[in-house]
């Protein structure tokens, strides 16, 4: 996955009838996402928030959000490079791909510091608390209000992901059971 050409952002923009500025959360709506805040903030700036997926275990969209619903894997790269900012906010995470995929598709991503998501992207996403409403409408009106910086960010993301890989991930699992003493 890498940036997108302009020819499908402009086609993928088309097809979902995205706005000209938004932030995006690739992930179905479920108790351990924190959308509420992600939309709260959104809200403060007067930005939509597009979502992704479905709402899960009972859970709502909360106001203002647009559901996307299921999105094609082969449209995630343009909706990435479509987006203002790409929102990932979670209580907690077994691994967060979708902030390495905006990452990779040059996005600027804002999420939350669960300590798998901020291992893996590490200086490549502006970061909020939890519940923190107040905190990330400050880090949103930042990037919003400066296009320097949140191309900055997004190059940032780049470089990040530019140093994962499953060759290192194989790697230093190994290193992992070898420092348990298992042989391998």
């Amino acid at each position: 996955m890498g940036p997108p050409p302009a020819e499908d952002v402009r086609r993928v923009a088309g097809r979902y009838r995205l706005p000209e500025r938004f932030v995006l959360h690739v992930a179905n709506i479920e108790p351990r996402k924190d959308i509420a805040t992600l939309a709260a903030g959104c809200r403060s700036v007067g930005l939509p928030l597009l979502v992704t997926g479905h709402p899960l275990w009972g859970s709502r969209a909360p106001a203002g959000v647009a559901l996307l619903g299921h999105v094609p894997w082969s449209d995630l790269p343009a909706l990435y490079g479509a987006a203002t900012v790409v929102g990932y906010a979670s209580h907690y995470e077994g691994f967060g791909l979708p902030p390495i995929e905006a990452m990779a598709c040059g996005a600027a991503v804002v999420s939350t510091p669960v300590p798998s998501i901020t291992e893996v992207v590490g200086d490549g996403a502006a970061t909020f608390i939890p519940g923190d409403v107040d905190g990330l409408t400050r880090v949103l009106r930042e990037l919003l209000g400066d296009d320097d910086r949140r191309s900055a960010l997004a190059r940032l993301g780049r470089e990040r992901v530019a140093t994962l890989g499953w060759t290192r991930a194989g790697r230093e699992t190994l290193d992992v059971y070898r420092g348990l003493g298992v042989r391998v």
